[in-house]
């Protein structure tokens, strides 16, 4: 490193793997980073962000080393099993099954952007899981959800920068609006928030209160009933510094609503419960939901009026099949395969999975 940047004794010390700040410790990042022949980010952000700033130190002495393989999921089990309608009409459009090994292939499906007859069969599929999907909730949970509603899904780990209090606002907007204007020509929505939060995170926790607080008064509400519902489900829609105070100043939308929070519309049994997380909006705001606000609530009337036309919808869900092809596992794999470990991948076939495996013709087949 010295032969490269001489006499740079501030870079030496921030690319030591025994940091001398304090106490001596040994930075086991930088330890990974020395030792490995590769480093790569699950995203290009992740990727990103190592190499612009976490490791930018470590990327100007070794570029190679870094790379990014995005993550996939497999394809087989996330649509081939758990969405057999959607599979088959893949199957009949592409002519065989050989996408379920090569999902590349699900470009293909481009080419039926007009197709009126394949785009009416995706709606039709679309619909017959929506209302399994709302039978199961009901079954479950006892919660009674409308099918044709837009379902509004956002789920993954509760936190601030993950932005499930900007959801939390545009439910709470389109509350006000309907409260203000019974007669509001509005797409019917369900909307669905779910994830955990870790154990010690007071600030995940209230807004997952929140949440469950505000689907509380929506859904007990007889003048927004059947056009805007709310729920909360815990399993297993993403900004320097700046003047939050400035933007809810400037739209009284939201103004209306971080008062609502704050003075308790949504907690009248503790109307301070929710008051760390006004304060967090109107002093501190770090992730900058003010700021994206009206943005936000234009996208989602965007989403509205694209919904409303069948067509429209229906090209716009075959588009986001059709490109979801790079992420696969099967894409990551190779690229892994290829980038980083230096094999050559191939296909082998399972054997089918035997039923019963304390069958004993199962044993002697083997």
């Amino acid at each position: 490193m010295l032969t490269k940047w001489p006499g740079d004794m501030d870079r030496l010390r921030r690319m030591s793997i025994i940091e001398e700040d304090g106490e001596k410790r040994v930075n086991m990042a930088y330890l990974c980073i020395i030792g490995s022949h590769a480093v790569n980010g699950v995203s290009e952000v992740h990727s990103k962000i190592l190499k612009d700033d976490v490791f930018h130190d470590f990327y100007e002495m070794w570029p190679e080393k870094f790379q990014n393989k995005t993550n996939g999921i497999t394809p087989r089990r996330w649509l081939l099993l758990c969405n057999p309608s959607l599979s088959d009409a893949i199957m009949d459009a592409l002519g065989d099954d050989s996408w379920i090994t090569n999902f590349e292939k699900l470009k293909d499906l481009t080419a039926l952007s007009n197709n009126i007859q394949f785009l009416q069969n995706l709606m039709r599929i679309k619909r017959e899981n929506k209302a399994k999907f709302a039978s199961y909730v009901e079954q479950h949970y006892k919660i009674k959800i409308d099918p044709s509603t837009l379902f509004d899904f956002q789920v993954k780990r509760i936190h601030e920068y993950k932005r499930q209090l900007l959801n939390c606002f545009y439910v709470i907007a389109q509350y006000n609006r309907i409260k203000a204007n019974p007669n509001l020509r509005m797409v019917p929505r369900t909307v669905m928030i779910g994830g955990k939060a870790a154990p010690g995170y007071h600030m995940a926790k209230l807004i997952i209160k929140l949440i469950n607080s505000v689907g509380k008064v929506v859904n007990n509400d007889p003048i927004v009933r059947g056009r805007l519902k709310n729920w909360f489900t815990f399993i297993s829609s993403h900004a320097s510094r700046y003047d939050s105070q400035a933007y809810i100043d400037a739209c009284p939308e939201l103004k209306l609503i971080l008062s609502q929070i704050g003075q308790g519309y949504f907690s009248p049994e503790e109307p301070d419960l929710f008051k760390d997380i006004y304060k967090t909006m109107m002093f501190g705001d770090r992730f900058m939901l003010c700021a994206d606000f009206a943005d936000y609530m234009r996208a989602q009337a965007d989403v509205d009026k694209a919904y409303r036309n069948e067509k429209q919808w229906a090209q716009m869900m075959l588009a986001n099949i059709a490109g979801s092809w790079k992420f696969s596992s099967d894409r990551t794999i190779r690229e892994y395969a290829r980038d980083i470990w230096g094999v050559e991948p191939r296909e082998e076939k399972l054997p089918a999975p035997f039923e019963n495996p304390e069958d004993p013709a199962a044993t002697s087949s083997k």
